[in-house]
């Protein structure tokens, strides 16, 4: 069943209103980035909920607010590609610093495992090795953390299991962030 012709009159009242028609109104007055900004995520589907993010009693739920809010202030995103992308951002930057926390307290268990109990060094630099060398306190420190996270990797594969995540960690900022820059360059284009 086709549908019958239109008038010309009425086709040209259809022309007249479309042309009146700026789409929708965010209730600001013209140019107003704020309102436009804000319209933008009418279509919006998803919501951002931190708690859902946070390691419990290890993390305030208001640090990947935080994040997400100062993202959101910096790029001001245009449209809801680029908000998910800024929030998948704040998310990666959460998880590069937790991983800083778990590497320094990785590095703390390591000395723990090499020192005694009055924090000497179970084990020093072999006498052949520091001949005749001034050795720095600061050699010494690194040989003995070495030492520390051997005997932790000798213990348990948890050091490598980290050194995965950590790794898959800074792929997904980079990821995160080059699909920020993609979606803010399609939406310019």
């Amino acid at each position: 069943m086709s549908k019958p012709p239109i008038s010309a009159e009425r086709l040209a009242a259809n022309r007249a209103n479309a042309a009146n028609s700026t789409g929708p109104h965010s209730g600001m007055p013209s140019g107003a980035t704020e309102g436009k900004t804000r319209s933008s995520q009418n279509a919006r589907k998803h919501t951002f909920n931190p708690a859902n993010f946070t390691v419990l009693r290890l993390e305030d739920i208001e640090e990947i607010a935080n994040r997400r809010a100062d993202l959101i202030e910096c790029y001001q995103p245009v449209n809801s590609q680029e908000l998910w992308a800024l929030e998948r951002l704040a998310l990666a930057q959460q998880a590069l610093d937790r991983c800083s926390r778990t590497e320094a307290g990785m590095y703390t268990a390591c000395l723990n495992e090499s020192l005694d109990p009055d924090g000497r060094p179970l084990r020093l630099m072999n006498l052949e090795m520091v001949e005749n060398i001034d050795v720095l306190r600061e050699h010494n420190r690194n040989f003995i953390l070495w030492e520390g996270l051997t005997r932790l990797m000798r213990q348990s594969q948890d050091v490598l299991v980290f050194l995965r995540i950590q790794a898959q960690t800074e792929r997904l900022y980079r990821r995160a962030a080059e699909d920020f820059e993609a979606s803010g360059s399609s939406a310019k284009n």
